[in-house]
């Protein structure tokens, strides 16, 4: 055992079944993949619906407000936007000089609302079985991990 653990109780307080990593990586892995065959039909990566999935909750958007919602490098986003004019899914608009509004194509909302839709049934079936109680359960979790992630984050910023 290295000394850093050997120094830290706090670091012995698990059974040897628990492994976030494997947890997370595992759940990761079952949404991705459906994901990935979903939008793989429609010829879209993960991302580009991402992308076109956040046009549903705001219809339009500037390139800035994208860019913060999206956890894409924004010279990524403005390849993948121009990729999704250029298909016709997406749409340019502006509406003052330094703001080019973005909206979803007829096309694009069709699309982004049918995998949307496909995607809450693919999520329904990973939920089988699994009670309101154990999502609630498994919600505070989450959120407690989360949390804790940021506070380390914070507590290692110079």
């Amino acid at each position: 055992m290295d000394q850093q653990a050997e120094g830290n109780p706090q670091l012995h307080t698990r059974t040897p079944q628990f492994d976030l990593e494997s947890w997370v990586a595992g759940l990761a892995h079952a949404i991705a993949a459906d994901i990935e065959r979903q939008t793989a039909r429609h010829g879209l990566t993960v991302s580009e619906f991402t992308l076109l999935r956040a046009f549903i909750e705001k219809q339009e958007r500037t390139f800035s407000q994208l860019a913060e919602a999206l956890p894409i490098e924004r010279e990524g986003l403005a390849h993948m936007v121009g990729t999704l004019v250029d298909r016709g899914l997406l749409q340019r608009r502006a509406s003052d000089p330094r703001a080019m509004l973005l909206s979803l194509t007829r096309r694009g909302r069709y699309l982004a609302w049918r995998l949307h839709t496909r995607m809450q049934t693919e999520h329904s079936g990973l939920l089988e079985g699994v009670s309101d109680e154990e999502l609630a359960t498994l919600s505070a979790v989450v959120a407690r991990i989360v949390e804790n992630h940021t506070a380390l984050e914070q507590s290692r910023l110079p």
